[in-house]
């Protein structure tokens, strides 16, 4: 049997995941520190679980719309063609995004998941990144939409200049 003939590409490649985990904190930074503008919230991140309604909400909407963007983009990057691929990598963006959130959360206020937090505090994170996760599903299904309508459209401009060539070829 030809082994030219078996093609198994891969689903799914780190790059594409790496590239939108760096573009969704980007975001992420970029839109607290309009809220910042905004008077949200004050930089002292010791007082991270006491700020107000309004900086989680911002928070919540800002990690939504970057995970967003962040999926999409590693649809995109990744070349994902069906949808399945692109949700693919719409979840894996949210998992690493997510893991390396809390990580970043824990860090830099160091007792944050020692301190006893509350429960609305707890299931309003929860029901966020459901949120999250959902978008990022749709976001990559959409990247893999676009990156196939890409495709199609660069084969259609492919075959036309081939149908001009030969037409100019067999009239001369």
């Amino acid at each position: 049997m030809n082994e030219a003939l078996i093609n198994f590409p891969s689903r799914i490649s780190a790059r594409p995941v790496v590239s939108a985990n760096f573009l969704v904190f980007s975001l992420m930074m970029l839109f607290m520190i309009l809220g910042g503008g905004f008077n949200l919230w004050a930089l002292n991140l010791a007082e991270l679980p006491y700020l107000s309604n309004g900086f989680w909400v911002w928070g919540l909407v800002s990690w939504i719309v970057s995970l967003g963007i962040g999926s999409y983009m590693a649809a995109i990057i990744g070349k994902a063609v069906s949808w399945q691929d692109g949700s693919l990598y719409g979840l894996i963006t949210w998992a690493t995004s997510c893991i390396v959130g809390c990580l970043f959360l824990a860090t830099t206020t160091g007792e944050l998941f020692g301190r006893e937090m509350e429960i609305p505090f707890l299931w309003g994170a929860f029901v966020g990144d459901l949120l999250a996760l959902a978008v990022c599903l749709y976001a990559g299904h959409l990247g893999a939409k676009g990156e196939l309508q890409l495709e199609l459209s660069q084969e259609t401009q492919e075959h036309s200049h081939r149908n001009i060539k030969l037409k100019s070829a067999t009239s001369s």
